[in-house]
């Protein structure tokens, strides 16, 4: 279930997606092997785990029982 306000957005041109999509690529490719943590060995089953936090868009159903339409929701999601 989603609490609070939701807002729609789409780019106002087709350029300003492109700039968009190379952007976001060029944030992954970014990511290298140096960001990996070593961890303490008490309890966690990987040691070398990634320690990142990912924020994305993504369609998200309101209800799925009255679904008209999707909405898009910015999401932060943190890997521990």
């Amino acid at each position: 279930m989603i609490h609070g306000s939701v807002v729609a957005s789409k780019p106002k041109t087709m350029q300003e997606a492109n700039n968009n999509n190379r952007t976001r690529g060029k944030t992954l490719a970014g990511f290298t092997p140096q960001h990996l943590v070593k961890r303490s060995n008490m309890g966690d089953p990987n040691p070398y785990a990634l320690n990142a936090i990912i924020t994305t868009t993504v369609h998200v159903l309101l209800s799925a029982a009255t679904a008209t339409k999707l909405a898009i929701l910015p999401v932060t999601a943190g890997i521990r």
